[in-house]
């Protein structure tokens, strides 16, 4: 059993302003209860459509980037979140299964709490499988990044496959909370009391540390993966643009990336659609993690975001507006450096410190 919180982004070309607020959807009650299992003060994920040059002004595009986040219903406590981003004419339709299919394997996972990268694993596996058996001929050029993370009993587990990031910020003051105003706060993931929190942070405090990293074809490891399975990488160049995956002598696929769910004619060559785990034992000093697509990441720096998503938190004492605040940015400085294109830009924000009601049998 799993209560789960889920987004499915999707947008209409009436959108003007680009802005997609969460879409809460499933098949129980919302309200009330939702609201404390995440409330939008510690939790927080914005979605913005991309857009491309047009005739009369930009149009917008349709927004292929899925995101999600969980609560264990069996295993209070365990929370589990992710972000999809897909690409090729399919991508929207392969990152919502894929989407779906890791959120509902890792409910059904019975040694999730025993075996949290275990599940993680299985669940991305499930998710390929499911593209092979039943999309395959919409997956064939077409696929999506996945970076999903387990956090339970203090520990974070981050999976990546392609380059959506995970980024951890440690330093600083704690984050606000919704029950400082009352002085009744409880108590932290650990069962410490929790500290009071600050209108204020010292940049020179926070850190911020990747825990996962970007799949790029010209990664010396990937890129010989790649040769090894007869493809070819144009490297990346100011003039040319990223890394590239091509067939040896050809002009396909041009994969950006080096791992991918889908995009199964490439797997051939040496895409793979193997994760890669990272482990880190959350500490009172690590306040929150940012999950992004690369519409974040093209033009922001992991140090930056960190910067960005802290003091909006602190000022506004929302994960939700800071959340928002950083794809504003990200959207802004794609309009400086790109003009009328932009990427799809998604952010999840949760505070590490949060611990959410449990959920209802």
């Amino acid at each position: 059993m799993c209560v789960c919180m889920q987004w499915g982004v999707s947008v209409s070309p009436s959108e003007t302003d680009g802005t997609l607020e969460p879409a809460l959807a499933g098949s129980f009650s919302l309200g009330e209860k939702l609201h404390k299992r995440f409330p939008p003060s510690q939790y927080g994920v914005i979605s913005r459509h991309g857009t491309r040059p047009g005739i009369e002004g930009p149009i917008c595009k349709i927004n292929q980037d899925r995101a999600f986040m969980s609560l264990h219903a069996d295993h209070p406590g365990l929370r589990y979140f992710g972000l999809f981003d897909g690409h090729g004419l399919n991508g929207g339709i392969i990152s919502h299964a894929c989407m779906e299919t890791v959120q509902n394997t890792m409910a059904r996972d019975d040694m999730i709490e025993k075996e949290p990268e275990g599940a993680l694993r299985r669940a991305l596996a499930a998710a390929e499988t499911m593209l092979e058996e039943k999309l395959a001929a919409g997956a064939q050029k077409s696929g999506t990044t996945a970076n999903v993370s387990v956090l339970y009993n203090g520990t974070l587990w981050v999976a990546n496959i392609g380059d959506s990031r995970c980024v951890l910020a440690r330093g600083g003051a704690p984050m606000p909370s919704p029950y400082d105003k009352a002085g009744d706060a409880p108590p932290t993931m650990d069962g410490r009391e929790s500290p009071r929190s600050s209108n204020s942070s010292s940049a020179s405090e926070l850190e911020a540390l990747d825990l996962s990293v970007d799949h790029k074809p010209d990664d010396p490891s990937e890129e010989a993966r790649i040769l090894a399975a007869g493809g070819g990488v144009s490297h990346a160049h100011p003039n040319t643009g990223p890394a590239r995956v091509y067939s040896a002598g050809g002009r396909s696929p041009g994969l950006a990336m080096s791992r991918v769910l889908g995009d199964l004619r490439a797997k051939s060559i040496g895409i793979i659609a193997e994760p890669e785990i990272q482990q880190v034992e959350v500490g009172e000093k690590d306040q929150f993690v940012i999950v992004a697509s690369d519409g974040v990441w093209d033009f922001i720096s992991s140090r930056e975001a960190v910067k960005i998503v802290d003091a909006a938190w602190r000022k506004h004492r929302s994960a939700a507006t800071a959340a928002k605040m950083l794809v504003h940015e990200a959207k802004r400085r794609w309009q400086k450096e790109e003009g009328e294109y932009c990427d799809d830009i998604t952010a999840i924000v949760a505070n590490l410190q949060w611990q959410p009601a449990a959920a209802d049998e």
